[in-house]
């Protein structure tokens, strides 16, 4: 039977099937094995002869769509827009204000850089170390824009860099927190849009007042509490106590991290009966708290029940099966990849906004589900 797929698969490979299954459509236009106009196989003939997943196929497909490869239309199916030869060539240069090594940070880059890679857009990636004094050393930034030239630049600082993105000639996106007024600034495109937090948060909360739950103590580091559920908590009726944390944790040094979390949280211990639920927000303070609270004889779920903030993908291998609001920083580097791709072919930048999940978990279990709840 002859193949309509022109390419396998190497399940011995580090690429992703994705990434395969986009390389392989790429090399068949490029080779003129597709020409523009012809409608690449359906998803099913992908499934079938590659052996992989209908959402594999489809992920593949979106993101070579962003690229402007191809087109999917309805009833038609993914048509070749042009050859790989006309795909856009670009410079993108990535800026990031100080030590932000945090895996969030470092995943999101990889797969901003990956997806780029793919529709030959050059990424490069640029951090400001800081002086004495706290300022930060703009040699870099300008090292780096002599040899990449970039057509774009993706900024990753606060809003005292902006001053210095607005003297350059480059225009440029924030995915950090952003001016509150973009028209102040000419060469600021876009800005990530801000998270709805009580829509992310409320089937958590929603699942505290089904599963009648009286107290919640908040584990929070005091500079970073972008996703505190007190507000939405307290309207609820629900009594919320919070345990601030003020150590940075973007110094990476877990074994140092732990036992001061863990200290904390024994201390509160000692003072007086725990609440119903713990909500910790950081599964690396999770890591931290987590032996304390079983050391204290707590069963969880039944005496006590966590729900913790998690980065997809990353963090300690045992906070993963428990519930969480979770984000994908994933899914946010492919997203602004698309939406710089299609800043590329249309002159049209809007920054989308990025995923959170609430995953139920065993350690929040509610009668008769499972699972993703709620995509924001």
């Amino acid at each position: 039977m002859l193949k309509e797929v022109p390419f396998e698969l190497d399940r011995t490979s580090g690429k992703t099937f994705t990434e395969q299954v986009v390389a392989g459509v790429r090399s068949g236009i490029s080779k003129g094995f597709w020409r523009a106009g012809q409608t690449l196989p359906t998803r099913q003939t992908f499934v079938r002869e590659l052996g992989v997943s209908g959402n594999t196929v489809q992920r593949a497909m979106s993101l070579l769509a962003s690229e402007g490869l191809i087109v999917s239309r309805p009833r038609v199916g993914c048509v070749v827009q042009r050859t790989v030869e006309r795909m856009i060539r670009k410079s993108v240069l990535e800026v990031s204000a100080g030590n932000d090594c945090s895996f969030a940070h470092v995943r999101c880059l990889q797969a901003l850089q990956e997806h780029l890679a793919l529709a030959n857009v050059q990424c490069t990636a640029v951090t400001l170390p800081r002086k004495k004094g706290g300022s930060f050393n703009y040699a870099f930034l300008d090292d780096a824009l002599d040899r990449n030239a970039p057509d774009l630049i993706v900024a990753n600082v606060g809003r005292l860099e902006v001053e210095r993105l607005d003297a350059l000639s480059v225009p440029y996106i924030m995915t950090s927190d952003a001016p509150k007024f973009p028209a102040r600034h000419p060469k600021l495109l876009s800005t990530i849009p801000p998270s709805d937090i009580a829509a992310i948060l409320k089937p958590f909360v929603d699942d505290c007042v089904a599963a009648r739950i009286r107290s919640v103590l908040l584990v929070v580091w005091t500079k970073l509490q972008a996703l505190n559920p007190r507000d939405q908590l307290e309207k609820a009726g629900i009594y919320v106590e919070t345990l601030p944390l003020s150590i940075d944790e973007s110094c990476e040094n877990y074994d140092n991290l732990f036992p001061v979390v863990g200290a904390s949280f024994r201390k509160r211990l000692e003072q007086g009966p725990m609440c119903d639920l713990v909500f910790s927000a950081d599964d690396y303070l999770t890591a931290g708290l987590l032996p304390v609270l079983l050391e204290s004889g707590l069963r969880i779920p039944e005496d006590v029940k966590l729900v913790t903030f998690r980065n997809k993908g990353g963090g300690p291998a045992f906070t993963k099966s428990l519930a969480a609001i979770e984000n994908d920083p994933e899914a946010k580097g492919l997203a602004i990849a698309g939406d710089i791709l299609r800043w590329f072919r249309t002159g049209k930048m809007i920054l989308t906004s990025r995923p959170y999940s609430y995953v139920r978990g065993e350690t929040f279990p509610v009668a008769g589900a499972v699972g993703v709840v709620k995509k924001v």
